[in-house]
């Protein structure tokens, strides 16, 4: 996609809101949610690719692991109202 014409705007909040849906059952996976956000508000997110689908987008972004040359890829939908339908990272954080 070469343009974010039509792409909803996401507010930190909607992020917050998602990440707590999930409800983290152990503190592990309390701490792998919160290293997921850590990587994304330090900039570890290296490219992102946006393609609109019927009802919303898919946005896929390459993020860079902590320490280490490798990159992990990452997948969210959004739907067309900005809500965060779902998402996955091959990384630990998941």
């Amino acid at each position: 996609m070469k343009s974010l014409v039509g792409f909803p705007k996401l507010r930190y909040e909607v992020i917050q809101e998602h990440l707590r849906a999930k409800k983290p059952k152990t503190p592990t996976e309390n701490a792998k949610t919160s290293k997921a956000v850590k990587f994304f508000l330090d900039g570890h997110v290296q490219k992102a690719f946006v393609a609109s689908t019927e009802g919303g987008f898919l946005v896929r972004a390459n993020v860079l692991a902590s320490m280490r040359q490798q990159l992990y890829i990452t997948i969210v939908h959004i739907s067309a109202d900005g809500e965060i339908r779902e998402g996955h990272c091959g990384c630990v954080a998941g």
